[in-house]
């Protein structure tokens, strides 16, 4: 009898022990979330890579996930309205065959874009003046992509008004939000050799969290130093409860409909 309970523990040690090294070895993340939460900046900050498009910002004691994908063909890179469709961004991934997929931008309460929207099915709504969606990511039919105030109209391929701008020109903004809030946070990027970075950013300990829209001029300030980017413009995207990622690492799931998706086909 001993002698069988004894086997018994030693059985269950080693899959215990397995177990571990299964998990260190394993890595998928799956995430859904919502806003809220706090983050104060600091001139202290390091960065830690994770794997592969992924690595770790700390500010001032607080530290954050940051999954990105690249995009270096604007070709292959899609935009999708979801308005109506309130597609999860699991099947639209799917449906769309993407290889990598964000979420885009804002919607009104009547599901509608907040401003600009343009894809190949044509334009959706037109550019309106407003101080917090002041920009706009487009891409033309010459496969260059930018962000700003304004769109290359005649040419423009796709096209989204969001914001705020967070880098414009090379030169980190200075953001004066009212009611700022805590949330995960999404961000499209681009370089001066016309590649385009989709970023993801959520709290390390708390997934559902981010860090507060004033902030990430700065964030992306620190990423360019200890990354060795360099982001000629970048512009905020829809987050919070919206926010969604997939890529062939990591998977953040929404928990509210998203308005829209940026698709990168293979």
């Amino acid at each position: 009898m001993m002698k069988i309970i004894l086997i018994f523990l030693i059985t269950i040690l080693l899959l215990i022990a397995a177990g571990i090294v299964y998990g260190e070895f394993t890595y998928t993340e799956k995430i859904s979330g919502k806003k809220n939460e706090n983050t104060n900046i600091d001139s202290s900050s390091s960065l830690k890579q994770d794997q592969t498009n992924t690595f770790e910002v700390e500010l001032k004691g607080e530290n954050y996930l940051i999954n990105y994908f690249s995009i270096e063909n604007p070709k292959k890179l899609f935009l999708y309205p979801n308005f109506t469709e309130k597609l999860s961004s699991k099947e639209a991934k799917r449906l769309y065959e993407c290889k990598n997929l964000i979420s885009g931008g804002f919607y009104t309460t009547n599901y509608k874009p907040v401003g600009l929207f343009i894809n190949e099915g044509g334009m959706t709504q037109d550019q309106v003046k407003s101080d917090l969606f002041n920009g706009i990511f487009w891409v033309d039919y010459a496969d260059k992509p930018g962000i700003s105030v304004s769109y290359p109209k005649g040419s423009t391929r796709i096209a989204l008004q969001t914001g705020p701008i967070l880098i414009k020109d090379g030169v980190k903004q200075t953001l004066l939000i009212k009611n700022d809030e805590l949330a995960r946070r999404s961000i499209v990027a681009t370089s001066q050799n016309n590649k385009i970075f989709f970023l993801m950013l959520n709290r390390k300990k708390e997934k559902l969290m981010g860090p507060n829209l004033s902030d990430l001029p700065d964030i992306l300030a620190i990423v360019e130093n200890d990354k060795r980017f360099k982001f000629s413009s970048a512009i905020n995207l829809d987050g919070g409860s919206a926010a969604s990622f997939h890529d062939e690492n990591t998977i953040v799931e929404e928990i509210s409909p998203v308005g829209s998706f940026f698709c990168e086909k293979n």
